[in-house]
């Protein structure tokens, strides 16, 4: 089951990952859950949904058939393996596999891990990446806002 949290819970950064899509519409899913969209001008439908300890988020992908969009699911970065999500969203949506119009070919683990090192020395797992160049890259983006700790980019474990 997965119930709805703040859009405040979503990050983008390059460490999420798109899982698949499903066969329904932002209309669809709201009507048959308790999931609402949120709606900005000239931006596509998204809700962001937590369950079994991932986060995804769920989009519009705009222009694709039927006339409305179909929702589109990504995971956040702090998920290692995305493959894992693909039962949660199937059961909370009640779809099989087989079902869904899209599967990513990209759900391989995530090889990089970014990590915080605070002051007294404890390294806390941030986000997962495909390339390192990314996580360090993120890393860097860190660094520059001026805090303290330290960031580290190696192999996930």
């Amino acid at each position: 089951m997965l119930s709805q949290v703040p859009t405040s819970e979503w990050c983008s950064n390059g460490s999420e990952a798109a899982i698949c899509q499903l066969p329904f519409t932002p209309e669809d899913v709201e009507a048959n859950s308790k999931i609402v969209f949120a709606r900005l001008p000239d931006e596509p439908a998204c809700a962001v949904v937590q369950g079994d300890g991932h986060v995804f988020l769920l989009d519009a992908l705009e222009g694709v058939k039927p006339p409305n969009a179909w929702v589109t699911v990504s995971v956040r970065g702090d998920t290692r393996n995305p493959r894992d999500c693909l039962p949660i969203v199937c059961a909370a949506f009640g779809v099989s596999q087989e079902q869904l119009p899209w599967i990513s070919p990209q759900l391989d683990s995530k090889t990089w891990l970014l990590s915080r090192v605070d002051d007294n020395g404890n390294k806390v797992p941030m986000w997962y990446f495909q390339a390192r160049e990314k996580a360090e890259c993120i890393a860097a983006l860190y660094q520059e806002r001026g805090h303290k700790q330290l960031y580290v980019v190696e192999n996930a474990p």
